[in-house]
């Protein structure tokens, strides 16, 4: 009796972790009932900046489709983060990896094969995610207008032209409990938050903050001498910009830190090359080294840093991201991010952060 109880028990956890995403999918995807999905318009594409119709052969790469949760599924992530984060439960620091994570909250199998089949047949190419809860799309922009319902217009604004839906996007009705939302449906670039400030001290007329001032004002240098300098640990630095191999070797040189290129992973197939966030990358690259000199760093990068942030998330580039990038709230669906952000709450989490404890500097 005991042997059969302890069989039907193990049957039962095996088919509960082994149980399929039920489809979520009802029915034929008929692109004549549709539904908008509202959150796209960019505050910056005024009509009185209109320059008319985008283009229909330009390329709109990096576009990112986020898929919604069902109600069930995300309860049960919103425990799940509670669970890991407590101490006394069986699923503390219990850390899914993005095809545990795919099978527990992503789409099902037939309902990803029908949605990248949909999309496939509008003239889009489709890239996959191991998570099974996004997808990166490559198109014209004709064939994602017609794809989504919407129509893109050239804007003039600062003396750039960009791009940017009119409408808001749509999708077939029998997709819409599937799509939470789209990133890059425009060009408008995030913001840049690095800022000139009025140092303190200064040499002459020239200031600097180097590694060795940053492991004194935060205290960093106790975990150095316990050997926690980023040694195994692999951090993603996300961006909108090439950057110099060049520049970043002379700062490491220039501050005794050791040699190490950051490795380049190009998320979409349109290299921005070097725009006017190449700043904020560099910056961003050369203190996430400096401050963990032998960590390995990532640096994902693309037309857009927050679609880059959505691609290291879902391809598990890192278990710690940087994003220093920003923007008006309005321009952004909080909906989108929030999911995004819980999911990289309940994947791999680095082992070495429960040493890595910095005791406070006295009070002066």
């Amino acid at each position: 009796m005991r042997t059969l109880s302890l069989f039907a028990a193990l049957l039962l956890t095996f088919n509960t972790l082994t149980a399929a995403t039920p489809d979520r999918i009802r029915g034929a995807v008929d692109a004549d009932q549709r539904r908008a999905v509202a959150g796209h318009l960019h505050r910056l594409a005024q009509p009185q900046d209109d320059q008319g119709v985008l283009n229909p052969n330009t390329p709109i790469n990096g576009l990112m489709l986020v898929v919604k949760l069902a109600q069930d599924q995300q309860a049960d992530l919103e425990n799940l983060i509670r669970e890991q984060q407590n101490p006394s439960s069986s699923e503390y620091q219990q850390w899914l990896t993005p095809e545990e994570f795919g099978d527990r909250f992503g789409l099902s199998r037939g309902d990803e094969s029908k949605l990248t089949a949909w999309l496939a047949s509008q003239g889009l190419d489709v890239v996959t995610s191991r998570a099974r809860s996004s997808l990166e799309i490559h198109g014209t922009a004709e064939h994602v207008s017609m794809a989504l319902g919407t129509q893109f217009h050239k804007f003039a604004v600062a003396g750039q032209t960009r791009f940017a839906a009119v409408t808001e996007p749509s999708v077939p009705e029998a997709l819409a409990e599937i799509v939470a939302g789209f990133v890059g449906l425009d060009d408008f670039p995030l913001e840049s938050t690095a800022k000139v400030v009025q140092p303190n001290f200064n040499l002459g007329t020239q200031h600097f903050l180097v590694p060795e001032d940053f492991a004194t004002i935060y205290n960093v240098a106790p975990l150095y001498a316990a050997g926690i300098d980023g040694t195994g640990v692999s951090i993603a630095v996300v961006g909108q910009s090439a950057l110099s191999l060049a520049d970043l070797r002379a700062f490491r040189t220039r501050y005794g830190l050791p040699a190490a290129d950051p490795r380049l992973i190009l998320y979409s197939g349109l290299d921005p090359g070097f725009t006017s966030s190449q700043i904020e990358g560099t910056l961003d690259v050369e203190w996430a080294g400096a401050i963990a000199p032998r960590a390995t760093i990532n640096y994902v990068y693309g037309t857009n840093a927050f679609s880059a942030m959505i691609f290291a998330v879902q391809q598990n580039i890192s278990p710690i991201i940087s994003v220093s990038y920003g923007g008006c709230e309005t321009d952004y669906s909080v909906p989108i991010f929030r999911s995004i952000g819980q999911q990289a709450n309940a994947r791999a989490s680095p082992s070495w952060w429960r040493r890595a404890t910095v005791e406070p500097l006295p009070a002066t």
